[in-house]
């Protein structure tokens, strides 16, 4: 079977979702090669090559790709081929989606072929040459939310937050959640352990590296506050959009360094508690 890439799942789909084309070829849009036995017609595509110099996106800073793909309407009646083709080629033509930047169809040619097995009645094929513009990135990385940290902040009790009167954040954190694996093995277990996961998950710690500011207190956070804090933290999630998690945390230990000569920094640890909301 032929390796199927997202490129080609995009053009098939762009096939299958024109009207036009569906109501002549149904569902029978194929990659390489069609099932024997397929009823007609149906459509076949295929990658031809691949040119080997990406050029870039100078709008979104990425390289892409141009390849060439056959699309083959295929009939054992040369009017339907002829009506699929002007279907299939209005389908792509200049065409985009996510993924597919640009598809531009080429040329066509028409093709007369013997029928499998000796039957008197060709098959008549028509070929569109289709160039396809696409993206080096993957789907996922496509639609995946990417960015520096540049611009996450954190609030939590007075000290922490993105006003000029709490610390200054250098790094956020988080890590430790995880949750309990149970060993549920017993008497008749054969060859590997059996397991059970806990209905409960630990939050996590979540760790500020800061500027250290001794006007602040947070020594207050951990010797006077009794009840978990709200914590939340706006993590910079593409361009100027944000992603907010939340959960509630106790302040479990601070650290502060004044060394000479260069910033004095520190440290604020926060255990998380409860769900972490996203």
């Amino acid at each position: 079977m032929p390796s199927v890439t997202h490129i080609d799942e995009a053009l098939r789909q762009l096939l299958a979702a024109d009207a036009d084309v569906t109501m002549q070829a149904g569902n029978r849009i194929y990659q390489v090669q069609a099932p024997q036995g397929t009823a007609l017609p149906c459509i076949v595509f295929g990658r031809d090559t691949q040119l080997k110099d990406p050029f870039t996106d100078l709008l979104r800073s990425n390289s892409l790709i141009r390849a060439t793909y056959t699309v083959s309407c295929i009939s054992d009646n040369l009017l339907e081929v002829r009506n699929l083709t002007r279907a299939a080629k209005a389908a792509l033509q200049y065409k985009t989606t996510d993924i597919i930047r640009l598809a531009v169809v080429r040329s066509d040619d028409d093709q007369q072929e013997p029928s499998p097995g000796g039957e008197q009645l060709p098959v008549y094929r028509t070929d569109l040459s289709v160039e396809i513009t696409y993206s080096t990135l993957s789907k996922e990385a496509q639609t995946m939310a990417h960015d520096i940290g540049q611009g996450t902040y954190v609030t939590f009790g007075t000290i922490v937050g993105n006003a000029a009167t709490h610390y200054k954040v250098n790094n956020v954190s988080l890590g430790g959640v995880e949750r309990d694996v149970v060993d549920a093995s017993h008497l008749l277990t054969s060859g590997g352990k059996e397991y059970i996961a806990s209905e409960y998950y630990d939050p996590g710690e979540l760790t500020l590296e800061i500027h250290h500011d001794p006007s602040l207190n947070p020594v207050n956070l951990l010797t006077n506050v009794g009840t978990a804090q709200v914590v939340s933290i706006v993590f910079a999630n593409g361009g100027t959009s944000t992603a907010v998690w939340s959960s509630y945390g106790y302040a479990q230990s601070f650290e502060a360094s004044a060394p000479k000569d260069d910033m004095m920094t520190g440290s604020l640890t926060i255990k998380l508690s409860g769900n972490i909301s996203i």
